[in-house]
């Protein structure tokens, strides 16, 4: 197995409404990457949220090379031109 350090994930968030067997409105999700087709099932968008969380906490683990503020610019979406190597 090769590790890659990355610092981008990429899933397909499906998020839907339906009853649970009480008969209370729930929220349901699903995430599924599209490299491999793993698929996730989540019960509560709680559930969802913390699964996310893990992930972005463990590629900033994985990557100290992440663009984590304060050292990104302040202005979103713009491009950092300098590289350190």
């Amino acid at each position: 197995m090769q590790v890659v350090e990355t610092n981008y994930f990429a899933y397909l968030v499906r998020i839907w409404g339906t009853t649970d067997e009480n008969g209370k409105n729930v929220w349901r999700a699903s995430v599924e990457r599209p490299d491999d087709n793993m698929w996730r099932g989540f019960s509560d968008l709680e559930s969802l949220f913390s699964f996310l969380q893990v992930q972005c906490e463990s590629m900033i683990l994985i990557d100290k090379r992440a663009c984590l503020p304060p050292t990104c610019g302040t202005n979103a979406g713009q491009a950092n031109s300098t590289k350190n190597e």
